[in-house]
Protein backbone atom coordinates (compact mmCIF):
# COMPACT_ATOMS: atom_id res chain seq x y z
CA UNK A 1 0.00 0.00 0.00
CA UNK A 2 2.83 2.31 0.66
CA UNK A 3 4.47 1.53 -2.70
CA UNK A 4 0.86 2.18 -4.22
CA UNK A 5 0.33 5.87 -2.32
CA UNK A 6 4.02 7.00 -3.13
CA UNK A 7 3.42 6.91 -7.13
CA UNK A 8 1.31 9.94 -7.65
CA UNK A 9 -0.30 8.64 -10.39
CA UNK A 10 -2.09 5.95 -7.61
CA UNK A 11 -4.69 9.03 -6.73
CA UNK A 12 -5.66 9.65 -10.21
CA UNK A 13 -6.58 6.04 -10.65
CA UNK A 14 -8.37 5.74 -6.75
CA UNK A 15 -9.89 8.73 -8.08
CA UNK A 16 -11.34 7.51 -11.37
CA UNK A 17 -12.45 4.01 -9.42
CA UNK A 18 -14.21 5.66 -6.87
CA UNK A 19 -15.95 7.85 -9.50
CA UNK A 20 -16.79 4.96 -12.14
CA UNK A 21 -17.68 1.82 -9.54
CA UNK A 22 -19.05 4.68 -6.81
CA UNK A 23 -21.40 2.38 -5.55
CA UNK A 24 -19.06 -0.47 -4.65
CA UNK A 25 -15.37 0.74 -5.64
CA UNK A 26 -13.79 -1.20 -2.91
CA UNK A 27 -14.87 -4.45 -5.67
CA UNK A 28 -12.15 -2.51 -8.24
CA UNK A 29 -9.44 -2.57 -5.32
CA UNK A 30 -7.62 -5.88 -5.29
CA UNK A 31 -5.41 -4.43 -2.94
CA UNK A 32 -8.11 -3.14 -0.33
CA UNK A 33 -7.40 0.04 1.70
CA UNK A 34 -6.09 0.36 5.15
CA UNK A 35 -8.79 -0.16 6.81
CA UNK A 36 -9.96 -3.31 5.24
CA UNK A 37 -6.24 -4.64 6.14
CA UNK A 38 -5.84 -3.42 9.43
CA UNK A 39 -9.29 -5.62 10.17
CA UNK A 40 -9.35 -8.76 8.58
CA UNK A 41 -8.21 -11.75 10.74
CA UNK A 42 -7.19 -15.25 10.07
CA UNK A 43 -10.93 -16.22 9.64
CA UNK A 44 -11.64 -13.65 7.55
CA UNK A 45 -8.73 -14.20 5.06
CA UNK A 46 -9.50 -18.90 5.30
CA UNK A 47 -12.89 -17.61 4.01
CA UNK A 48 -11.37 -16.39 1.03
CA UNK A 49 -9.29 -18.99 0.64
CA UNK A 50 -11.64 -21.67 1.05
CA UNK A 51 -13.97 -19.85 -1.56
CA UNK A 52 -11.55 -19.00 -4.11
CA UNK A 53 -8.75 -21.31 -3.86
CA UNK A 54 -9.90 -23.95 -5.95
CA UNK A 55 -8.75 -25.98 -8.44
CA UNK A 56 -11.42 -25.40 -11.25
CA UNK A 57 -10.44 -20.98 -10.85
CA UNK A 58 -7.13 -21.75 -10.56
CA UNK A 59 -4.01 -22.35 -13.27
CA UNK A 60 -0.62 -23.92 -13.06
CA UNK A 61 1.93 -21.92 -14.52
CA UNK A 62 5.24 -23.53 -15.54
CA UNK A 63 7.98 -21.80 -17.05
CA UNK A 64 11.79 -23.03 -18.00
CA UNK A 65 13.46 -26.16 -18.92
CA UNK A 66 11.05 -28.82 -18.23
CA UNK A 67 10.00 -31.95 -19.28
CA UNK A 68 5.55 -31.92 -19.78
CA UNK A 69 5.50 -35.72 -18.29
CA UNK A 70 8.02 -34.47 -14.92
CA UNK A 71 5.58 -31.40 -14.61
CA UNK A 72 2.15 -32.73 -14.89
CA UNK A 73 3.81 -36.29 -12.26
CA UNK A 74 4.56 -33.62 -9.98
CA UNK A 75 1.52 -31.40 -10.36
CA UNK A 76 -0.59 -34.73 -9.46
CA UNK A 77 1.57 -35.87 -6.84
CA UNK A 78 1.34 -32.43 -5.42
CA UNK A 79 -2.10 -31.75 -6.10
CA UNK A 80 -3.94 -34.78 -7.46
CA UNK A 81 -6.27 -34.92 -3.82
CA UNK A 82 -7.21 -30.74 -3.80
CA UNK A 83 -11.22 -31.62 -4.20
CA UNK A 84 -13.11 -28.76 -6.33
CA UNK A 85 -15.68 -26.86 -5.59
CA UNK A 86 -18.20 -25.07 -7.44
CA UNK A 87 -17.83 -22.45 -9.35
CA UNK A 88 -17.45 -19.35 -6.81
CA UNK A 89 -18.84 -16.85 -8.96
CA UNK A 90 -22.09 -18.64 -9.27
CA UNK A 91 -22.22 -19.38 -5.59
CA UNK A 92 -21.15 -16.21 -4.98
CA UNK A 93 -21.90 -13.53 -7.03
CA UNK A 94 -20.32 -10.65 -7.56
CA UNK A 95 -21.96 -7.08 -7.25
CA UNK A 96 -23.66 -5.88 -9.77
CA UNK A 97 -22.05 -1.96 -10.20
CA UNK A 98 -24.82 0.79 -11.22
CA UNK A 99 -24.41 2.96 -14.37
CA UNK A 100 -23.12 6.20 -13.93
CA UNK A 101 -26.02 8.79 -13.00
CA UNK A 102 -23.75 11.59 -14.87
CA UNK A 103 -20.38 12.39 -16.86
CA UNK A 104 -17.51 13.47 -14.06
CA UNK A 105 -14.89 15.27 -13.97
CA UNK A 106 -11.98 16.03 -11.30
CA UNK A 107 -8.90 17.86 -11.04
CA UNK A 108 -6.29 15.89 -8.68
CA UNK A 109 -3.63 17.44 -7.88
CA UNK A 110 0.27 15.79 -7.01
CA UNK A 111 3.64 16.73 -6.72
CA UNK A 112 4.35 15.59 -10.66
CA UNK A 113 6.18 16.87 -13.64
CA UNK A 114 3.54 16.63 -16.24
CA UNK A 115 0.01 16.99 -16.38
CA UNK A 116 -2.02 13.83 -17.11
CA UNK A 117 -5.74 13.45 -18.80
CA UNK A 118 -7.14 10.07 -18.21
CA UNK A 119 -10.36 9.30 -19.08
CA UNK A 120 -12.76 6.21 -17.99
CA UNK A 121 -15.86 4.56 -19.11
CA UNK A 122 -17.99 1.70 -17.99
CA UNK A 123 -17.64 -1.45 -20.34
CA UNK A 124 -19.74 -4.38 -20.77
CA UNK A 125 -19.43 -6.86 -18.58
CA UNK A 126 -17.26 -9.94 -18.74
CA UNK A 127 -19.69 -13.04 -18.34
CA UNK A 128 -22.72 -10.73 -19.20
CA UNK A 129 -21.56 -9.92 -22.67
CA UNK A 130 -17.98 -11.58 -23.44
CA UNK A 131 -18.30 -10.62 -27.30
CA UNK A 132 -18.74 -6.78 -26.01
CA UNK A 133 -16.23 -6.60 -23.71
CA UNK A 134 -13.48 -7.92 -26.06
CA UNK A 135 -14.59 -5.38 -28.83
CA UNK A 136 -14.26 -2.62 -25.91
CA UNK A 137 -10.61 -4.01 -25.49
CA UNK A 138 -9.85 -3.49 -29.16
CA UNK A 139 -11.23 -0.10 -29.22
CA UNK A 140 -9.25 1.05 -25.95
CA UNK A 141 -6.02 -0.49 -27.54
CA UNK A 142 -6.58 1.82 -30.54
CA UNK A 143 -7.27 4.59 -28.29
CA UNK A 144 -4.18 4.45 -26.99
CA UNK A 145 -1.63 4.32 -29.91
CA UNK A 146 0.86 6.84 -30.21
CA UNK A 147 -0.04 6.58 -34.32
CA UNK A 148 -3.84 6.19 -33.75
CA UNK A 149 -5.92 9.45 -35.31
CA UNK A 150 -7.29 9.64 -32.03
CA UNK A 151 -3.37 10.43 -30.79
CA UNK A 152 -2.18 12.74 -33.41
CA UNK A 153 -4.98 14.41 -35.07
CA UNK A 154 -4.95 17.80 -33.89
CA UNK A 155 -8.37 18.87 -31.94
Amino acid sequence: MDRNESNPYYYLNQAMTNRMFYQYPSRKSPLGNRQTVKTATTDMMRLIQSRYYVPNNSALVVTGDAKPEDVFKMAEDLFGDWARSDDPFKKYPLVEHPSLPKSEGAVIKQPINNAVIQLGWQGPSIGKDDQATYAADVFSFILTQPDSKFQTRPC
